[in-house]
């Protein structure tokens, strides 16, 4: 099978069945898929973290992601707002699920963006006849120069380990030194610009990264610019069962061709959570046994609180300070590590009459 046969049966069929998620380069001087127009403008001297940047840009591929309801549900009290602040990713942020292509830059230089591969199937929201992918361009230093933005996750406290590792569990092995400085889509509260790859029509109530109120992505390799909503028009709309809408007048809808991308460099506290990825993409707590030695919460919050409908009393940890991908850990004294009720009726663990000598929520 030749490259363009291989390039149109991932366009026009299941991706996964014909390995298009790990389509590359076929050798020789082929031509990109297509080639974006960049550039990135600001002065990184103010920005900049750390010394001897490389600075990189990446192509990187949205996930669907709901955020747990701890993260959106009212805070009750003015401690649990603050707590929640410091440990919730913004439920309307970017996801990232795989990072691809990447180029060296020069800031406030345009520069071309050759890409060479597809989207795999693993990033294309919809069924066979109507499916699409976002992508957010994202400026990194690349700290030990690989050439590849790393994706990392958030790192969690200890917990007593009643099953051995499962398989949303890599503590050790994803955390990342790239440091963010930049993304072209960085949450949909904002302005945005976005790569979309569509194949076959466009569905115009799907949820994944909406544009309520734009025009249809363009098939093939898309260009597309929006306003972005507000927060309340958000939660408005999830009480009305629609989706929330934005500025018709702020929409673009081009090509790589047509329409050029500008990113502005910002302090990596503002978008590092575009290289974060999410354990779970449901939006479903995981509850974990309390470990044996003491958590050191002289780095983390911590709140202690009645799970709302179940008077089980929880203990939720975020990330540390210093780390770059938030999130929060939850802890009861009985419970199941696979299911997400903490009155399940054969618990794995239960230290309801012997909890940790450290256990906080007493």
């Amino acid at each position: 099978m030749n490259r363009l046969t291989l390039i149109m049966a991932c366009a026009f069929a299941d991706a996964a069945s014909f390995g298009c998620g790990d389509l590359q380069r076929f050798g020789g001087d082929a031509p990109p898929l297509t080639t974006l127009a960049v550039v990135v403008t600001g002065d990184l001297e103010a920005v900049r973290t750390a010394d001897s940047p490389d600075l990189r840009i990446a192509v990187v591929w949205g996930a669907q992601w709901l955020s747990e309801s701890t993260c959106t549900t009212l805070p009750a009290t003015t401690e649990e707002t603050t707590f929640l602040t410091s440990g919730c990713r913004h439920p309307l942020f970017f996801t990232p699920k795989r990072a691809g292509d990447s180029v060296p830059l020069s800031p406030n230089v345009p520069f071309e963006f050759p890409l060479d591969d597809l989207p795999g199937g693993d990033v294309m929201i919809g069924g066979l006849s109507a499916r699409i992918a976002y992508a957010s361009l994202v400026v990194f230093d690349d700290r030990d120069h690989s050439g590849v933005l790393e994706l990392g996750r958030m790192q969690r406290p200890p917990y007593r380990d009643t099953r051995g590792k499962q398989e949303d569990e890599h503590d050790d092995d994803n955390t990342t030194g790239d440091i963010v400085y930049g993304a072209s889509f960085a949450a949909m509260t904002e302005p945005d610009t976005r790569l979309a790859f569509r194949e076959g029509a466009f569905n115009t109530a799907s949820a994944f990264y909406p544009r309520q109120g734009c025009g249809e992505p363009p098939p093939r390799f898309g260009v597309l610019a929006a306003g972005g909503f507000s927060v309340l028009e958000a939660y408005t709309a999830a009480s009305e069962s629609r989706l929330p809408s934005q500025d018709p007048a702020t929409c673009i809808e081009g090509t790589p061709a047509t329409m050029p991308i500008t990113i502005a460099l910002r302090p990596p506290v503002e978008v590092r959570e575009a290289a974060c990825l999410q354990r779970s993409s449901s939006g479903t707590i995981r509850y974990y046994a309390p470990p044996v030695e003491a958590i050191d919460f002289s780095d983390r919050s911590f709140l202690c609180r009645v799970i709302p409908e179940k008077q089980v009393t929880e203990l939720i940890v975020t990330q540390r300070t210093a780390d770059r991908c938030r999130g929060l850990t939850h802890y009861v004294l009985r419970g199941c590590s696979d299911d997400e009720r903490v009155d399940c009726e054969l618990p794995e663990w239960d230290f309801t009459q012997s909890p940790p000598g450290w256990w906080p929520c007493l």
